[in-house]
Protein backbone atom coordinates (compact mmCIF):
# COMPACT_ATOMS: atom_id res chain seq x y z
CA UNK A 1 0.00 0.00 0.00
CA UNK A 2 2.59 2.49 0.85
CA UNK A 3 4.38 1.26 -2.74
CA UNK A 4 1.23 2.54 -4.45
CA UNK A 5 1.19 6.03 -2.31
CA UNK A 6 4.38 7.11 -3.08
CA UNK A 7 4.11 6.00 -6.82
CA UNK A 8 0.46 8.28 -7.00
CA UNK A 9 2.31 11.08 -5.20
CA UNK A 10 5.46 10.86 -7.48
CA UNK A 11 3.24 11.03 -10.30
CA UNK A 12 0.75 13.73 -9.62
CA UNK A 13 4.01 16.05 -8.64
CA UNK A 14 5.58 15.17 -11.49
CA UNK A 15 2.90 15.70 -13.91
CA UNK A 16 2.25 19.25 -11.66
CA UNK A 17 5.74 20.46 -12.44
CA UNK A 18 5.30 19.43 -16.10
CA UNK A 19 2.13 21.94 -16.28
CA UNK A 20 3.52 24.54 -14.72
CA UNK A 21 6.70 24.50 -16.76
CA UNK A 22 9.38 24.83 -14.10
CA UNK A 23 10.09 21.19 -13.25
CA UNK A 24 13.51 20.98 -14.83
CA UNK A 25 14.94 24.76 -14.02
CA UNK A 26 15.57 26.20 -10.79
CA UNK A 27 16.58 30.32 -10.02
CA UNK A 28 18.57 31.66 -7.50
CA UNK A 29 18.06 35.23 -6.92
CA UNK A 30 20.18 38.23 -5.61
CA UNK A 31 17.80 41.23 -5.37
CA UNK A 32 20.66 44.25 -3.38
CA UNK A 33 17.30 45.40 -2.15
CA UNK A 34 18.96 45.17 1.54
CA UNK A 35 22.98 46.20 1.20
CA UNK A 36 24.52 46.90 4.56
CA UNK A 37 26.46 49.96 4.41
CA UNK A 38 30.05 48.40 3.67
CA UNK A 39 32.84 49.61 2.73
CA UNK A 40 35.00 48.03 0.06
CA UNK A 41 36.68 44.87 0.80
CA UNK A 42 33.98 44.09 2.94
CA UNK A 43 32.09 41.08 2.48
CA UNK A 44 28.57 40.36 3.49
CA UNK A 45 25.46 38.01 2.37
CA UNK A 46 23.25 38.10 -0.10
CA UNK A 47 20.84 35.15 0.22
CA UNK A 48 23.47 32.76 0.94
CA UNK A 49 26.39 33.90 -1.43
CA UNK A 50 29.38 36.01 0.14
CA UNK A 51 29.86 39.58 -1.88
CA UNK A 52 32.16 42.30 -1.59
CA UNK A 53 32.91 45.83 -3.60
CA UNK A 54 36.47 45.53 -4.81
CA UNK A 55 39.30 47.50 -6.88
CA UNK A 56 38.48 48.09 -10.71
CA UNK A 57 41.30 45.68 -12.71
CA UNK A 58 43.19 46.63 -16.13
CA UNK A 59 39.93 44.93 -17.83
CA UNK A 60 37.48 47.90 -16.25
CA UNK A 61 37.68 51.87 -17.93
CA UNK A 62 39.83 53.11 -15.03
CA UNK A 63 41.71 51.55 -12.12
CA UNK A 64 42.57 50.97 -9.42
CA UNK A 65 39.33 52.27 -7.71
CA UNK A 66 36.82 51.23 -5.35
CA UNK A 67 33.84 53.79 -5.28
CA UNK A 68 30.49 52.89 -3.48
CA UNK A 69 28.59 56.14 -3.74
CA UNK A 70 25.17 54.76 -2.33
CA UNK A 71 24.40 50.51 -1.14
CA UNK A 72 20.50 51.32 -1.80
CA UNK A 73 19.79 53.24 -4.46
CA UNK A 74 16.13 53.75 -5.19
CA UNK A 75 15.22 54.48 -8.67
CA UNK A 76 12.46 54.31 -10.92
CA UNK A 77 10.96 51.20 -7.99
CA UNK A 78 14.38 49.55 -8.23
CA UNK A 79 16.37 49.18 -4.93
CA UNK A 80 20.38 48.27 -5.33
CA UNK A 81 24.27 49.45 -4.60
CA UNK A 82 25.10 52.50 -7.27
CA UNK A 83 28.64 52.40 -7.06
CA UNK A 84 31.75 53.08 -9.56
CA UNK A 85 34.91 52.98 -10.62
CA UNK A 86 34.50 49.59 -8.60
CA UNK A 87 34.04 46.07 -8.65
CA UNK A 88 30.67 44.24 -7.36
CA UNK A 89 32.22 40.00 -6.95
CA UNK A 90 29.94 37.39 -5.88
CA UNK A 91 31.50 34.61 -4.62
CA UNK A 92 30.12 31.18 -6.07
CA UNK A 93 31.87 28.54 -4.37
CA UNK A 94 28.49 27.87 -2.47
CA UNK A 95 26.57 27.42 -6.02
CA UNK A 96 26.86 24.83 -8.45
CA UNK A 97 25.51 24.04 -11.83
CA UNK A 98 24.97 27.35 -13.48
CA UNK A 99 23.63 27.39 -16.86
CA UNK A 100 23.19 31.11 -17.62
CA UNK A 101 23.52 34.57 -15.41
CA UNK A 102 21.56 37.07 -15.80
CA UNK A 103 22.11 40.96 -14.24
CA UNK A 104 19.54 43.70 -14.66
CA UNK A 105 21.36 46.98 -14.41
CA UNK A 106 21.22 50.82 -15.00
CA UNK A 107 24.07 52.09 -16.94
CA UNK A 108 24.90 55.80 -16.43
CA UNK A 109 28.27 56.01 -18.69
CA UNK A 110 27.15 54.10 -21.97
CA UNK A 111 30.00 51.12 -22.22
CA UNK A 112 31.22 51.47 -18.47
CA UNK A 113 29.64 48.36 -17.11
CA UNK A 114 30.55 44.84 -17.32
CA UNK A 115 30.08 41.73 -16.39
CA UNK A 116 32.84 38.72 -16.23
CA UNK A 117 32.80 35.11 -15.08
CA UNK A 118 35.68 33.14 -13.69
CA UNK A 119 36.48 29.54 -13.22
CA UNK A 120 38.09 27.91 -10.60
CA UNK A 121 41.60 28.69 -12.37
CA UNK A 122 40.72 31.92 -12.81
CA UNK A 123 40.20 32.23 -16.36
CA UNK A 124 37.56 34.10 -17.73
CA UNK A 125 34.51 32.03 -19.15
CA UNK A 126 32.52 34.27 -20.33
CA UNK A 127 31.67 38.21 -20.33
CA UNK A 128 29.25 40.97 -21.27
CA UNK A 129 29.09 44.33 -20.91
CA UNK A 130 26.23 47.50 -21.70
CA UNK A 131 26.45 49.99 -24.99
CA UNK A 132 24.14 52.86 -23.66
CA UNK A 133 22.57 54.37 -20.77
CA UNK A 134 19.65 52.97 -19.28
CA UNK A 135 17.93 50.23 -17.30
CA UNK A 136 19.54 46.93 -19.10
CA UNK A 137 19.86 42.75 -18.90
CA UNK A 138 23.47 41.43 -18.85
CA UNK A 139 23.60 37.99 -19.53
CA UNK A 140 26.06 35.31 -19.29
CA UNK A 141 26.17 31.42 -20.10
CA UNK A 142 28.97 29.63 -19.13
CA UNK A 143 27.85 25.92 -20.41
CA UNK A 144 26.26 22.83 -18.77
CA UNK A 145 28.72 21.78 -16.25
CA UNK A 146 31.44 24.41 -16.09
CA UNK A 147 32.52 24.83 -12.98
CA UNK A 148 32.70 28.92 -11.86
CA UNK A 149 34.20 30.52 -8.94
CA UNK A 150 33.41 34.72 -9.10
CA UNK A 151 31.03 36.66 -10.67
CA UNK A 152 32.51 40.42 -11.22
CA UNK A 153 30.01 43.17 -12.49
CA UNK A 154 32.65 45.76 -13.20
CA UNK A 155 30.61 49.58 -12.88
CA UNK A 156 32.41 52.63 -14.02
CA UNK A 157 29.45 54.38 -12.37
CA UNK A 158 26.17 52.55 -12.60
CA UNK A 159 23.61 50.37 -10.34
CA UNK A 160 22.81 46.75 -9.96
CA UNK A 161 18.88 45.83 -9.24
CA UNK A 162 18.92 41.66 -9.41
CA UNK A 163 21.15 38.99 -10.50
CA UNK A 164 19.36 35.74 -11.38
CA UNK A 165 21.54 32.50 -11.60
CA UNK A 166 19.72 30.17 -13.60
CA UNK A 167 20.33 26.22 -14.25
CA UNK A 168 18.15 22.94 -14.00
CA UNK A 169 19.69 21.64 -11.33
CA UNK A 170 21.12 24.12 -9.61
CA UNK A 171 22.71 23.28 -6.11
CA UNK A 172 23.28 25.17 -2.99
CA UNK A 173 23.15 28.42 -1.48
CA UNK A 174 19.44 27.90 -0.36
CA UNK A 175 18.69 27.40 -4.13
CA UNK A 176 14.81 26.77 -5.22
CA UNK A 177 13.91 22.95 -4.92
CA UNK A 178 14.82 21.33 -8.30
CA UNK A 179 12.23 18.31 -9.55
CA UNK A 180 15.48 15.86 -8.90
CA UNK A 181 15.65 17.04 -5.05
CA UNK A 182 11.85 16.26 -5.00
CA UNK A 183 12.23 13.04 -6.32
CA UNK A 184 15.10 12.20 -3.61
CA UNK A 185 12.63 12.80 -0.78
CA UNK A 186 10.36 9.80 -2.11
CA UNK A 187 13.40 7.58 -2.41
Amino acid sequence: MLGRKKIWTFGLLAIACLLTGSAMAATHTLTFDAVPDVACGEIWNENGLNCYFGETDSWDMTYPYCYIFNVNMEHEGNIGPYYGPAQLVIDLTNIQMVESIEADVYETIAGGLRMFLYDWDGELVDNDQTYSEDHLTLGLTPGIGTPVSKLVISSHEGAVWEVRFNGDSIVGAESSMTFGALKALYR
